[in-house]
């Protein structure tokens, strides 16, 4: 990765706080971001109101709240184009997997189109 210039900024996308200062550490220290990549995940393996919350929380708000902050920050590289990769996987569109599961992956789906 050094000869590459490339850093990574590990953040924990539940927390706001913590989003805001990844954001502000990537315009600041890093010189801008040119590749967000977004990997978080939270199987659901059952139907209860708590669990979806905390995947859909993970999965879905979590990366938003980021590229929200990074474009408030103004902290997306200027000079070429910035690049969104949210991580997915089409085993959502399955019907042998939990409900929840299909749900917030097709919410990822949909936030990847609106960016």
């Amino acid at each position: 990765a050094a000869e590459l210039d490339v850093r990574a900024l590990a953040k924990d996308s539940e927390a706001a706080e913590a989003v805001v200062e990844v954001a502000r550490r990537a315009s600041a220290d890093a010189g801008g971001v040119a590749l967000l990549v977004n990997n978080a995940g939270v199987y659901l393996d059952s139907w209860d109101a708590a669990a979806f919350e905390e995947s859909f929380e993970v999965n879905v708000i979590g990366p938003v709240r980021l590229a929200q902050a990074l474009m408030q920050a103004d902290a997306f590289e200027q000079e070429n184009e910035a690049c969104v990769l949210n991580v997915s996987s089409g085993y959502g569109k399955l019907s042998e997997v939990s409900e929840g599961y299909r749900r917030r992956l097709g919410a990822c789906e949909t936030v990847d189109e609106v960016l």
